[in-house]
Formats: C-alpha cells, structure tokens, sequence
C-alpha cells in the first residue's frame, strides 16, 4: 500500500462577504470562516494555515495541500469563471478542496453545472425554500462521516435554505444528511475520490451545503469547538493528512516498548506526536486526543495498573465522540477488570476477560488482520480475552496448550462513530516485518491517510519493492463476489492468473497477495470474481517492475528518475541540493514544472 503521508498545509479562502452570525460558545458574532479556521488549525497546526478573502494564482495555490472555500449563505455569482479555472488545475494536479455554502450549488448547478459534477460528483436538487428549518445534520453510514451527529441554529442565518445536493457519479458518496420539512432524510454533502480509469485516486473533495461554524455539540459536556474539531480531524484524514498521537504509557520500563511503535511509524513516514506518561500518572486529556485521527495507546509490559481513572473517562468520551483508539498492553484487561472497570472493558473496548497468563508462542490475525502470522520475540504472559457486547475478535493467539485464544478485539458500537481496536498483549513483542504489517492494517482500519481507491465492491492497489509486486485489496461486506481471482499480464501478452481465494466473510477484509514477475517490463494487475457463476472484472492496477534497477524512487506510485539538469524545490518554494525525505517536492526541467509526492 502506497502511504503519502507529508505536513500539510492549507489555504483557506474567506469569500463569505462579510456574512457573520452569533456563537453562543465565544458569546459573540463571528465570520462564517471563524470557527472553521480554529478547526484546522487545531487539527495540523497554526503554522500550516493561511487565511485570505481573494483566491491565490495558481501558482502560489499549489503550494498549499488542501484549499477551503467558504462562501457563506450568499446566492451572487460567488466563484467566478478564472477562479473556477484555477480551482480545475489546483485539483487536476492532485490536491483537495473542501467547499461549504447554503447556495453555492444552485448558483453553480445554473452557470457552471460541469463545475460541481465533474469536479465535486455532485447534483443540485432543491432548497428548502419556506418549508420549515434544518435544526440538525447527521453523517451518513456509508462516509467518513459515519456517526456524528450535529445540532444547527435553526432559522437563523447560517439556516437560509440550504441546497439539497446528492451525489452524481460513483465514485460520490451521501456525507451529510438532514431531515427536511417533510420529516424525510435529504442529503446535504457530498464526499468525492476522483479516480483514474486504473482506480488510482486523483484528488478528492468535500462539498457541503451548510456552515461547518455553526455546528454545535449534541452533547453537552462537549464545547461545540470540540465536536467541530473532531470532524476536521476526519475532514484531514479523509484528504490523506491525519495525524496520529501515540500514548508512550509504559514508563517503568523507559519507554522501551512505544519507541518500537515510535519506530515502525517513522518507518513508514506516518506524522505523528508523542505524549510521555510519567509513572503513576494520567495520559492526555480528552481534549488533547481529539486533536488527532488516531490515538496509539501503548502500555508495554506493565504488571501495575497503568490506566488511571481519569484516563478511562477521557478514552470513553474520545471515542463516543468519533475519535479511533488503538490500544496495546500486556495485562491491560486483567487490570481493569482487577479494579472493578469490568463493565467498562465490555462498554468501551468489546472486551471481555478471562485469565492472565497465557504463554503464546505466537499471534495470527482475523478480519482486516486476514493473513498476518508472527512468532511473539521475548514473549511474556499475555491476557486471555474474549468479545463481549458489540466486539468481535481480530486477533488469535497460537500456543500448544490452548486452542487459539482470542488476544485481539474490535468495537464499533460508539454513537458517534469511534472505533477500538484492543490488543492483550505487547505490540513490540511481535517479530520484524509482521510486526509493521499489524500497525499499518490497524490504521488503514481507521480510515487513516492513505490513497483508498473509490470503488463500488474492492479497493485495489499494487507497490514495487524489495525485488517483488505487493498487491493488496480492501473487499468490503455484502459485494457478492463466491471466488476471487488476481492476474497479470506484460503488455503485448495474455492474462496469467497468480491467485484465487475465497472469502466468505460479510466483514471488511484486507487481503495482500505477492508476486514476482518473470522479467522486467510494464505490467497490469486486475482483481475480480466469481459472481453469478461469471467472472467479473473489478480494478486494475498498473506497475512498471525493475527489481535491479539502482536510483530509482518511488513517486505517487510511479517509478521517476530525477534528469540531472533540473531545479528541484521543497513545499514551501526553496531550492534543494537533492530528494532525500518522503515529502513534496516541485521539479523544473527548462520552462516545466512538476508536483512530485516522493513516498519512500
């Protein structure tokens, strides 16, 4: 799976003209832009946020990952025709937008429609013109938005008849959707992953017909800054920039355990923040957690207990709030059970526990874990668990005096759409290699910042390195495929099929499967299945294969070797000596210039 993973960095146009309404929280009128800002600057820092009422030449816009518009509830000709343009070349070379106002799609929909269908995948419908308000807005199961539920200021100025949108070509998805004055769902947002005819992503974007400022909380111990904060974290991580904040709760043993987590995700170039517990103290805040997609809550080999009261409530209220909780600690289970949080284990993790003190020689994985086997190095005593509730197991553990006790599970049941993955016994324990491959499955899991191809049934995608093809699929539930099949042929060849399973799970699963290619050349890979006793052909994936090929990088997924004459710059428009860090680079060759996203 290729990870583009780089600091982000965002431009937000304030074109709002001045619109402002009342926030009950800062007590004051503020901009429609207001509140949003705070959001994301939150989510991926202050300094990767630029603020401005006009839109920037292109040339200085691509400099930016990510652009939000927000145009308030105006109904005038709000983007004009060269700044539809630039916004076409700023997605056409790979970046996101975000784009929010009440009429903007039925302006758009009646001088441009080609703007937001090709470029949002969206339909304007209607408005709720004088049939009543829209007092709440709830994310649709099917979208990155799955759970959250906001209240809206009914009748008020962000509430001037919001556009009814829906979602006009496959690769589109319902994001938002609220109750009309009919009592019936109409949709309110759309979220876009524009593909290639390969099923690669080519950029993505949101397009809602609300204000993001005026969400607020439906609960009431959540400042509305917070909940709003937690959907810019899923916003991020939807674009491909969310951040993780890794936990290192395992003190006594100095850290020696999270820095193999810390490890693994430089590794793998994920952006990350560390929060050190000191010993007999508690972790991070709730309101700390929710500036990050992902917390990693590392516990390490401790025998005492490590979480605190006051962290239980904070991870509780972290996931009730659609925040994603990775958990990992050696007798984690058997200590909230030991001091009465029994209940808790099962409401917040799906866990249930049976014993201490298992001897395993290794673990296997289930479910989006399908397929990772590894021996434990140093292995301790891990709990014996099992799910409980709404939980259901994606870790097994191998060992020859038991049958295949359960060591890891997963919970989904949180109202506002959070997830746990809980595992009984020590990451770092875990052999080399598998050891990486349970992390990464963990977080693509969570939704997290990798290029998800947008496809009806199976997401699909293939990586050179280390002298071989990784290929790896994402089959969602319910897709109907009885057989599932890869194969590969080198241009001016026929198809060869490298492999075939069956998978009869109803539960999202990750599959990889590897290959080595005869000889060198240019090979496309196409996954499908056996569905109503016929083959059907679901993704391709294209791959150039030079296993001895020297210098050579790995650019957004292709092979690139830099020419020896051209300039190259960083992100923000400084010269370089040299591609040397995963990150954004621009390359210039006479009078071209090139976006490059360097991986590995």
């Amino acid at each position: 799976m290729i990870w583009i993973l780089v600091a982000a960095t965002a431009y937000v146009w304030d074109n709002d003209g001045g619109l402002a309404f009342y926030d009950p929280e800062v007590n004051e009128r503020v901009g429609c832009e207001y509140n949003l800002v705070r959001a994301l600057k939150e989510v991926i820092g202050a300094e990767n946020v630029e603020v401005g009422t006009g839109l920037p030449s292109l040339k200085t816009l691509l400099l930016y990952d990510m652009l939000f518009i927000v145009n308030g509830w105006r109904d005038d000709e709000m983007i004009k025709a060269e700044e539809r343009d630039t916004i076409r070349k700023y997605l056409e070379a790979g970046n996101c937008v975000y784009m929010e106002g009440n009429n903007v799609n039925a302006v758009l929909s009646k001088i441009d429609p080609y703007f937001i269908l090709d470029y949002f995948g969206t339909k304007y419908v209607d408005q709720d013109v004088g049939y009543g308000y829209m007092d709440s807005i709830i994310g649709h199961d099917s979208s990155f938005a799955a759970g959250v539920k906001y209240l809206y200021p009914a009748g008020t100025g962000p509430d001037t008849t919001p556009d009814i949108i829906v979602p006009a070509v496959a690769d589109a998805d319902s994001m938002f959707i609220s109750y009309d004055s009919r009592k019936a769902y109409t949709a309110r947002g759309v979220s876009f992953a524009k593909t290639s005819s390969e099923k690669t992503v080519l950029y993505k974007t949101v397009n809602v017909s609300f204000e993001f400022g005026a969400l607020r909380s439906t609960d009431p111990t959540v400042p509305d800054s917070v909940a709003r904060k937690i959907l810019m974290a899923r916003i991020a991580t939807f674009f491909g920039y969310g951040k993780v904040l890794l936990v290192q709760d395992d003190a006594t043993y100095d850290y020696s355990s999270s820095s193999v987590v810390e490890q693994d995700l430089r590794t793998r170039d994920v952006t990350y923040a560390l929060w050190q517990v000191p010993a007999e103290s508690p972790g991070p805040s709730f309101k700390v957690m929710c500036n990050h997609s992902i917390v990693i809550w590392c516990c390490g080999k401790e025998d005492r207990y490590t979480l605190l009261a006051a962290d239980t409530l904070a991870i509780k209220k972290y996931l009730n709030n659609g925040g994603c909780l990775f958990i990992t600690g050696e007798n984690i289970a058997y200590e909230l059970s030991a001091i009465g949080w029994k209940g808790y284990l099962g409401d917040v993790f799906g866990v249930y526990f049976v014993q201490n003190g298992i001897a395993l020689d290794g673990v296997y994985g289930d479910d989006f874990l399908r397929g990772l086997r590894g021996r434990l190095v140093n292995p301790a005593s891990p709990d014996e668990i099992l799910p409980d509730g709404n939980g259901f197991p994606v870790v097994y553990g191998i060992t020859s005096k038991k049958a295949d006790p359960v060591e890891g599970v997963e919970n989904e049941s949180f109202p506002g759409g959070g997830k746990s993955v809980f595992y009984s016994f020590d990451y770092s324990t875990i052999e080399d290699g598998v050891r990486e491959d349970f992390l990464q499955n963990t977080l693509e899991e969570f939704y997290y910042a990798y290029p998800p191809l947008a496809v009806n049934f199976v997401s699909f995608n293939a990586l050179v390195t280390g002298g071989e093809v990784i290929l790896r699929f994402v089959k969602e539930s319910d897709c109907g495929v009885e057989r599932w099949m890869i194969e590969r042929r080198r241009e001016g060849e026929e198809w060869v099929r490298i492999w075939e399973g069956v998978y009869a799970s109803s539960r999202r699963e990750v599959i990889e499967v590897k290959d080595i290619p005869p000889a060198p050349g240019r090979y496309t890979y196409r996954i499908g299945g056996i569905m109503d006793g016929r083959e059907v052909w679901l993704s391709n994936a294209v791959v150039m294969f030079h296993p001895e090929e020297r210098g050579v990088n790995v650019f957004a997924g292709k092979l690139k070797k830099i020419p020896d004459n051209a300039e190259i710059f960083d992100i923000a428009g400084k010269r370089v000596k040299g591609v040397k860090n995963p990150g954004v680079y621009f390359i210039k060759e006479g009078e071209k210039i090139e976006k490059i996203i360097l991986l590995r």
